[in-house]
């Protein structure tokens, strides 16, 4: 070897491993195989240093439309805007959770290590996609209602909303970048996007959000150029509901004979290109995709199968079952406020016992009774009922004395009794017109 050229080669060796020192290292994230989840999931992102595990600080970012202050990512040539998560303000472990996965939580994840003091950064890990659907009361309406397109086709994209929220966007993700507005190209009416005849360059996951930050439910468009395609509904499926996939060939209206997959296993030949499922189970939520020997083969489509939510049936039961509750509620109470009103003095006899209504003769009376004889108080129970147990009806009795009470009463005294005396006055007139009188 001449000398310039191992003085060549020495100096290529030595700017490579100056260059590699100066390289900063990249984290690896791992994520769940199934970017699709459900609302209600538990997630966990995963960030790790290769090769060197001690001392780092991680931090979380998330997509974002495009704002000159973000931090902007290049992965295989894409650029992402990124903004920081506020759990992760400060650095956290090397693992991030979602539970419960929200709809709110749909976007493109990234994370970046730190340590020592001034912080020393690594580079940003390689993206990684999670698509959240759940209940919302906004929807993004797709024209044609499929998964998969041709290109050179017309496409529509709307959000709809029952609710009272407003301002509400397009926003989708390419694979480039992430956008709040109609991509290029398209016309922009309102909340709607239209395009007359769609690209590759326009696949991406697609979803609505509100000026208040609410969510619709992420679409998955792919835009294909291929011959084949498979139509597949947009939204989810509600499990036990009917769905046809259908084989489509660009070229030709009507359906072609296809072989349908699912997760790379054939399930059925079919002559008519249409695959239908009576009723949709949860098992049946995968990849399905078509093919047919002379016209080629289709991009697989994940088909998602959501819960039914509460039956009519149901519904009205706990409705039902609601006012019941309400009813005995105010019914408790009402008694209960109107034992109150009658006092602690006054009670209720139950059910069986007798009401006594005590007469008096207010005609009697007896002359030298002593006051103490004039009142009497008796308790009153239903007959055969324990004292102890019921409740008892108070009688104030206002009664005058009779001779047969008052000497039983001194009997009891040991005294003996007097015999009432009656004091009557007669008085006579004779003959003459004078009056005379006889006392007894």
């Amino acid at each position: 070897m001449k000398p310039n050229q191992l003085f060549l080669l020495l100096l290529i060796s030595a700017e490579t491993a100056f260059g590699s020192m100066d390289a900063k290292p990249k984290p690896v994230l791992r994520g769940p195989p199934q970017t699709w989840l459900t609302e209600g999931d538990s997630v966990t992102l995963s960030c790790e240093v290769t090769g060197s595990t001690t001392g780092w600080r991680f931090h979380w970012y998330k997509t974002a439309p495009y704002r000159p202050e973000l931090l902007h990512v290049t992965h295989e040539s894409r650029t992402y805007s990124v903004e920081l998560l506020s759990d992760s303000i400060k650095g956290v472990g090397g693992s991030y959770t979602l539970n419960p996965a929200a709809l709110r939580h749909t976007g493109v994840y990234v994370c970046r290590a730190e340590r020592g003091e001034p912080a020393y950064h690594t580079e940003f890990s390689q993206p990684q996609p999670l698509w959240v659907t759940g209940l919302s009361t906004a929807s993004i309406v797709v024209s044609p209602n499929n998964k998969t397109h041709f290109t050179s086709q017309p496409l529509s994209l709307s959000c709809m909303d029952s609710g009272n929220s407003t301002g509400w966007r397009l926003r989708w993700f390419s694979g480039m970048m992430e956008r709040e507005k109609c991509p290029y190209d398209w016309t922009n009416t309102g909340s709607s996007c239209r395009i007359s005849s769609s690209s590759s360059l326009d696949s991406g996951v697609y979803w609505c959000q509100s000026e208040s930050g609410e969510q619709s439910n992420p679409v998955n468009i792919t835009v294909h150029y291929d011959s084949v395609i498979l139509e597949s509904p947009a939204h989810p499926v509600t499990e036990g509901d009917p769905l046809t996939l259908r084989c489509r060939y660009r070229y030709q209206p009507s359906n072609i004979s296809a072989d349908f997959y699912k997760d790379g296993t054939l399930l059925q030949t079919s002559t008519t290109g249409e695959m239908a499922i009576p009723a949709v189970l949860k098992s049946h939520e995968s990849l399905y995709k078509c093919s047919n020997p002379e016209r080629g083969e289709s991009p697989e489509s994940w088909i998602t199968v959501k819960d039914p939510g509460p039956s009519k049936l149901e519904m009205v039961g706990v409705v039902v079952g609601m006012i019941l509750i309400l009813v005995a509620g105010t019914m408790i109470l009402l008694m209960y406020c109107f034992k109150k009103l009658k006092g602690p003095g006054t009670q209720t006899p139950l059910p069986g016992q007798q009401q006594h209504n005590i007469s008096q003769d207010q005609d009697q009376h007896i002359s030298g009774g002593k006051e103490e004889d004039q009142q009497e108080y008796y308790t009153l129970h239903s007959d055969g009922a324990d004292a102890r147990l019921s409740d008892v009806t108070y009688a104030t009795i206002d009664q005058q004395g009779t001779s047969e009470n008052v000497k039983n009463r001194k009997k009891k005294e040991g005294h003996e009794a007097e015999a009432a005396i009656v004091y009557s006055e007669l008085k006579t007139v004779n003959n003459a017109g004078e009056a005379g009188s006889w006392t007894q």
